[in-house]
């Protein structure tokens, strides 16, 4: 990785030699900016006609979009491509800062054959893809098998349904020895956690044509229920941020943990030499969808010159090569079906990786992160946080949060008269 970084500052600093308007910008959050140095090296190294340069933005993904879209309104410079969590490409879209993709993969007849469906599909909003997928992250439960163990259950067979993941959260919830039973992140934005329960259950956020809140149903109920048990197997009197989270469960203070796939490596190094780590599929319903989270590609230049060159970076983040090279120092699994089937050397990488197959497994049933219509996206997903945070810590009852998220949310739906 060392030799990937140098290299890609080697090839900055090649790019500085052309004009600085030249280079193709990337812009993206920080948290995995090796693997974009490595794939801009490598990029840089098949195309070295290019130049690319990879600029990092805020941490916070909700502060680098609301930049995105401070910096369009006052006519600032717009990064050639941004690297986004899928439920802010239909923002963009909307804003029309995001650049259709159909006429560029229409005028390449072979790429369908080496680009897999869902790819296109993450980035889709309406009729049209306005993305590319680099990479699918999907939520998970994991378990600390020595605290398992400790409860009397079987490390070896773990439970797969909430029934019974809750029932064992609960029997290693002890206050007195300061294990949590139980935690169940819930504020990564996005609503991502209340959209992954609700639509596993097969229930949908708004109806069909979007105008009407769906949420106070049987589904719905079922998702909050299992918000209700988290809180009663310890997270009511131990709720803490998602980063704290992660650490707590990587100490092994935490017995029953419900994440996301792309932090395994992380917390399998954090637990090494102290604790197994087991992992089951997140349950789901016959009738369910799972969304996926992972960085999508959106074009933002305009320039027609500049396009061609972003679409066929794009592409490139869908090779064998570039997935390799996400995999390999990333926790999130290929989000190109194909590669891996192309690719002996992309599939040998995964086959060493013990959760692989139960990840990839949930990718049939995984759909694209949904985003509410309109200008108010993040305040509905505000809302339904605080709505999570009250039933988990037992201060309000699963319906009546239901119906409260029905008042709070319909005032911010777009006007259907307007």
């Amino acid at each position: 990785m060392a030799r990937g970084l140098l290299a890609a500052l080697a090839l900055l600093a090649a790019g500085c030699d052309r004009p600085e308007s030249d280079a193709l910008v990337i812009h993206a959050q920080p948290y995995i900016k090796e693997v974009y140095a490595q794939v801009v090296a490598d990029y840089g190294s098949a195309h070295p006609d290019v130049s690319v340069r990879f600029e990092p933005g805020p941490r916070d993904e909700e502060q680098m979009v609301q930049q995105l879209l401070r910096s369009s309104l006052i006519g600032a410079p717009l990064p050639d491509v941004v690297m986004v969590s899928g439920n802010f490409v239909r923002l963009l879209a909307e804003r029309e800062l995001a650049v259709p993709l159909g006429a560029f993969i229409a005028g390449h007849p072979h790429w369908r054959t080496t680009v897999a469906e869902a790819v296109i599909e993450a980035g889709r909003y309406g009729r049209s893809s306005y993305g590319l997928a680099f990479g699918f992250s999907v939520p998970v439960v994991l378990f600390n098998k020595q605290l398992v163990r400790r409860a009397g259950a079987d490390p070896e067979h773990l439970p797969t349904d909430w029934p019974q993941i809750l029932a064992l959260a609960k029997r290693i919830d002890d206050s007195a020895e300061g294990v949590v039973g139980g935690l169940l992140e819930y504020d990564g934005g996005g609503a991502f956690a209340f959209l992954a329960l609700l639509e596993s259950h097969g229930g949908t956020l708004l109806s069909g044509d979007e105008r009407e809140v769906a949420v106070d149903t049987v589904a719905g109920l079922q998702a909050l229920d299992v918000v209700r048990g988290f809180g009663l197997a310890g997270q009511a009197r131990a709720d803490m941020s998602r980063d704290q989270a992660r650490q707590a469960f990587g100490a092994g203070s935490v017995g029953v943990f419900v994440t996301m796939s792309s932090m395994l490596p992380r917390l399998e190094q954090a637990a090494e030499g102290y604790f197994e780590i087991g992992m089951a599929p997140f349950p789901m319903q016959a009738q369910g969808r799972l969304p996926t989270a992972g960085p999508v590609a959106v074009m933002l230049t305009r320039d027609p010159a500049r396009q061609r060159r972003v679409f066929a970076l794009m592409s490139y983040l869908t090779s064998a090569e570039a997935q390799i090279a996400m995999a390999k120092a990333s926790g999130y699994v290929p989000a190109n079906s194909l590669a891996i089937a192309q690719s002996a050397a992309l599939r040998g990488l995964l086959e060493e990786r013990s959760f692989s197959a139960a990840v990839l497994g949930r990718l049939d049933a995984a759909t694209r992160w949904y985003a509410p219509p309109g200008p108010n996206a993040i305040r509905i997903a505000d809302r339904i946080t605080t709505r999570m945070q009250q039933v988990v810590t037992l201060e309000q009852e699963p319906a009546a949060a239901l119906r409260q998220l029905v008042d709070e949310i319909r005032p911010l739906l777009p006007d259907p008269t307007s």
